[in-house]
């Protein structure tokens, strides 16, 4: 009898020391897997950053966000895990990183444009992951909020939305007697087709004619280019990823042709459009930057959309030497030029 309980305490024993081992396992897996290490065991909360394509104004945004968080002390492979991936342009690529990237659990997934935001967000919400957003231009039509000022879901990010007055205005400035411009832009775009219709709501009411030239991917964007030459005084691109990661083909097309390109974004500036009046995209992603420092902090926003920024006035000064074109006096005390030494 005293064998027997001797051998029931035993094995009670060893029972609650496999129980505790498995656990304790079970929960060192789970930490491994929610997080990364920095080769000494220990835990490196992960940042996931998805990008729809590469182009300046989307590189600027993703320098500023990694500059955000090394400032709030959360430096990549110190103190913080970053995981960057690019879908190259491709929605369907952009969903396999969502799923990729929400797989490794991290501490708050950050998407860069609109279809990689798409993306992302079933995941997230799905997994309860904290989201962030930036070059979005409407938040509410890409279906990734209900309304600027909902926080009742982990959804936060920076709206890119430039006011449409302010860029007629500003093609305005420099050509005032326009009567054509042609706009290029990937109709599937969400960012795009709501600018486009802001756009020509606008132009309506200014007597101005807009020629649409839809590009579906970045292939097409050439051929697009080629047919509004001839036709339009002026042409202009839009926050659209297609039309922007092709602008060198669009400015070499419209030089030849003699026709001024303006731009939504400051990148595009760089790429030889003439002028626009747009954001520092900088600027916007340590916005988004300061928001996911927030999260790692367990803090919450006040608001999830950020949607008022800085404009500012961008010139590229060799092609407005080659087109012939004088900067407006308005324009004179505040304009940046970019190009100067070419």
């Amino acid at each position: 009898m005293k064998v027997n309980v001797k051998m029931k305490k035993n094995l009670k024993i060893i029972l609650i020391s496999l129980s505790l081992a498995l656990i304790t396992s079970f929960l060192f897996l789970k930490k491994l897997h929610q997080g990364a290490t920095d080769g000494s065991n220990v835990y490196l909360p992960i940042v996931c950053i998805s990008q729809i394509t590469e182009h300046p104004a989307l590189d600027e945004e993703r320098r500023g966000i990694i500059a955000a968080l090394e400032s709030a002390g959360y430096r990549d492979g110190e103190t913080v895990k970053i995981s960057y991936q690019n879908a190259q342009g491709n929605v369907a690529t952009a969903a396999q990183i969502a799923k990729s990237q929400a797989g490794q659990k991290p501490a708050v997934m950050i998407a860069i444009a609109t279809s990689s935001a798409q993306a992302l967000l079933p995941v997230a919400t799905s997994q309860k992951i904290p989201m962030v957003f930036t070059a979005v231009t409407n938040p509410i039509d890409a279906k990734l909020v209900k309304s600027n000022d909902d926080i009742s879901q982990q959804i936060y990010g920076i709206s890119d939305a430039l006011p449409t007055v302010t860029q007629i205005q500003l093609i305005r400035d420099f050509l005032p007697t326009l009567k054509t411009i042609g706009v290029i832009y990937n109709g599937g775009e969400v960012n795009s087709t709501h600018m486009v219709k802001e756009l020509k709501t606008l132009c309506e009411k200014e007597s101005i004619i807009i020629i649409e030239a839809i590009a579906s991917k970045t292939s097409d964007v050439v051929s697009a280019a080629q047919n509004l030459t001839g036709r339009v005084e002026a042409i202009y691109i839009p926050n659209d990823n297609t039309a922007v990661s092709a602008m060198s083909s669009i400015t070499q097309v419209a030089e030849k042709a003699g026709l001024p390109v303006f731009a939504g974004d400051t990148g595009s500036v760089q790429k030889g459009a003439l002028a626009t009046r747009g954001y520092d995209r900088f600027e916007l992603g340590q916005k988004a930057g300061a928001i996911a420092v927030k999260l790692l902090k367990g803090e919450k926003p006040i608001k999830n959309v950020d949607d008022t920024h800085n404009l500012h006035v961008y010139v590229n000064e060799k092609t407005r030497k080659s087109l012939g074109i004088t900067i407006p006096e308005a324009l004179l005390k505040n304009v940046i030029m970019i190009g100067t030494d070419a």
